[in-house]
């Protein structure tokens, strides 16, 4: 699988959640968006299974 480099626009206060979301989980900012948007993609599966 390749990866494509995208720009977000954030809140602030969101991005320092989500800078200690990923610094206490010990993976890259990157990662966890994308852990983050597989988790939200199996729950709209869920729901529409």
């Amino acid at each position: 699988m390749s990866s494509v480099k995208t720009a977000i626009s954030l809140d602030a206060d969101l991005l320092e959640r989500v800078n200690a979301v990923a610094e206490n989980l010990n993976v890259s900012r990157s990662r966890l968006f994308v852990r983050a948007v597989e988790e939200f993609n199996r729950g709209l599966k869920t729901k529409t299974s």
